[in-house]
């Protein structure tokens, strides 16, 4: 992290030139002959004898430190001319109001001070420790590089801070505002804007640098590959600061199969981005607001707001990245293809705490769509998200991310409203988490597609939800093991399985359903334990197939017309089951319920006694 090299203090005027001297220093301050002798140029209240009194003398016990001291060429901490910065070297409008020749006068360890004014200059700085400032702040102090190339070009520079400037009109081909490399960096307090690259990070370009981007705005600017910043190797900072209305155009580039882009931002290194206002970009590739590619770091309390990209990740596109993503929200993106809010590919992530809202993707994911990867989604709420085709709230491709304590609510998908899986290669959990108000074509709250390892449902609930085929829950031609988990009030059917499904229901409670409690369609193997099925429109149909197994459940629903029948003997009930208050969401079991301790023998609950039936029941009860 680099530090400002000094600290800014209150300002006198400008200067109408460049000031340098000789920094004496008080040790070497012209000796009084005696201690009777008078100062040469005396004035009343001037104690020091510099010929300046106490009321204009910053310090009246420094006889070197006045209004119109030399600095000096060696930085010593001492504000010797009073202008409010130690060792600084100034620059304002008139015959030297140029910014370079400041730079080039100023020794390593100064500070730059330039006054208000438009300075069109392309600046170059290689190997220098300084601190470039501004008198006045970024809206009337403009370093302005006329079309004619970058604004500021930064070579190996050990320690550089450029802080209060409008950066803008720079034409470049990586980096039309800062192009800057191997340096060590501080930009505060800038303002990017209208800058333009042929390559990469239109407002500003950061190779294999260390530093920061703080308090910073960065608007306007254009590159074929992150059109506000691009930050390519090194560990740089993006802090506090607003990125809008930037744009990528990224043609046929791409990165480990994935077209490139990065509307707002382009990271391919380490640092953190933070508090980030990330809004109005566009890229005509991926990742609208925010596209990584191998990188790694955390991504936190950032807004990623009506950001579009052509291809993938509306809001952003992590691609072979491995990072924290929390506490952010993704709202309005869209996408032209996958992810209006968030896409993973290829990348490893702990995703938590963060709101999906409003997003929108022409195929899959409309809040977020993960591909090859392992992450951890937890705590995250995905709401009013659509999509043309597959997870209107998240879509897992060929992938094995855990979902924990999530929310999918009011999503909308022709497969899986609130979250589809398909394809995945290894087993992963969804738990703890719930299902409300989503609309698909299949699976209203979830779908789960040719899945050939197991994904496991866990202590979820599934409410009011609208499909075709399984409003609650869809599942066909792969595993899916469903425990202590609720489907009710579904506008359909509580759960179908449909041809070739490999599942296990088990303390499951499906109940207020419009259709069916359960729905078996050409289903391959089905086993259905301590499970309730009460006041469901129908109880269990099946076409082209019967569970394999089951046992220990209760059915008691006010319409069986047409439906199969469980077997009497194994523990099979049929029965009110005296559920609490499930019209207020109570599906707890009363004290005198049949299916109290009446589950499976060998199944216990949390408190040591025989398992109850439904969701409160067995080792992992709601």
């Amino acid at each position: 992290m680099v530090t400002p090299l000094l600290t800014l203090l209150a300002l006198t005027a400008c200067d109408s030139a460049i000031k340098l001297g000789d920094d004496t220093g008080a040790d070497t301050a012209t000796p009084v002959e005696s201690e009777t002798e008078e100062p040469t140029d005396s004035r009343p209240g001037d104690e020091d004898g510099d010929g300046s009194p106490a009321e204009e003398d910053c310090d009246d016990a420094d006889p070197t430190s006045h209004p119109g001291g030399e600095e000096g060429e060696t930085p010593d901490g001492v504000d010797q001319d009073c202008s409010g910065l130690p060792d600084d070297v100034r620059v304002c409008d008139g015959a030297y109001g140029v910014v370079q020749e400041a730079i080039d006068a100023a020794p390593d360890g100064f500070t730059v001070a330039v006054c208000a004014g438009r300075y069109v200059e392309n600046l170059r700085l290689e190997g220098r420790t300084l601190r470039i400032v501004s008198i006045e702040g970024p809206a009337v102090t403009i370093l302005d590089g006329g079309g004619a190339g970058t604004v500021l070009t930064v070579l190996g520079s050990p320690e550089l801070s450029v802080e209060g400037f409008t950066i803008e009109n720079g034409v470049g081909t990586n980096g039309g505002g800062v192009s800057a490399t191997s340096s060590g960096l501080t930009l505060a307090d800038v303002v990017l804007q209208r800058n333009m690259a042929s390559g990469q990070g239109g407002g500003a370009y950061l190779s294999r640098c260390v530093g920061e981007l703080r308090d910073s705005v960065v608007t306007d600017n254009s590159a074929v590959e992150g059109g506000g910043v691009a930050v390519s190797g090194g560990t740089f900072d993006l802090l506090d600061s607003e990125i809008l209305n930037n744009v990528a155009r990224p043609g046929e580039i791409t990165w480990n199969g994935a077209v490139g882009g990065g509307g707002g931002l382009w990271v391919s290194g380490r640092g953190e981005l933070r508090g980030l206002t990330i809004t109005d970009n566009t890229s005509e590739g991926c990742g609208g607001g925010l596209y990584t590619l191998n990188s790694g770091g955390l991504i936190s309390e950032s807004v990623f707001e009506g950001n579009t990209a052509s291809g993938d990740g509306g809001g952003a596109y992590l691609n072979y990245t491995t990072s924290e993503v929390r506490d952010c929200s993704f709202e309005g993106n869209v996408a032209g293809d996958d992810a209006g809010g968030l896409r993973l590919y290829v990348s490893q992530g702990d995703i938590h705490d963060n709101e999906l809202r409003d997003n929108v993707a022409a195929d899959d994911g409309g809040g977020a769509k993960l591909s090859h990867s392992k992450s951890k989604l937890t705590r995250n709420t995905f709401i009013g998200n659509q999509t043309g085709d597959a997870g209107g709230g998240l879509e897992l491709d060929n992938d094995n991310s855990d979902v924990s304590e999530c929310v999918f609510e009011d999503n909308t998908a022709a497969r899986g409203g609130g979250l589809n899986s398909k394809d995945n290669t290894a087993p992963f959990f969804i738990r703890d988490s719930t299902f409300y108000d989503n609309t698909a074509g299949e699976g209203g709250g979830l779908r789960a597609d040719n899945n050939p390892q197991t994904v496991t449902v866990l202590r979820s609930v599934f409410d009011d939800n609208r499909a075709t085929l399984g409003a609650g829950i869809y599942s066909q031609a792969g595993r899916l093991n469903l425990r202590a988990s609720i489907v009710t009030a579904s506008d359909g059917d509580g759960i179908t399985l449909g041809e070739g499904a490999v599942t296990a229901v088990q303390n499951v409670t499906s109940w207020g359903n419009q259709g069916a409690g359960l729905v078996l369609l050409n289903c391959g193997t089905v086993s259905v334990q301590d499970t309730i099925f009460a006041d469901n429109g129908a109880g269990i149909t099946a076409s082209g197939c019967e569970p394999t197994s089951f046992t220990y459940s209760l059915v008691f629903d006010s319409a069986t017309s047409g439906t199969w029948s469980p077997p009497l003997g194994s523990g099979n009930l049929s029965a009110d089951p005296l559920l609490t208050d499930p019209a207020s969401g109570d599906f707890t079991l009363q004290s005198l319920s049949p299916a109290k301790d009446a589950g499976a023998p060998s199944g216990v609950d949390p408190d040591g006694s025989r398992a109850d039936m439904g969701a409160h029941g067995g080792p992992d009860a709601l």
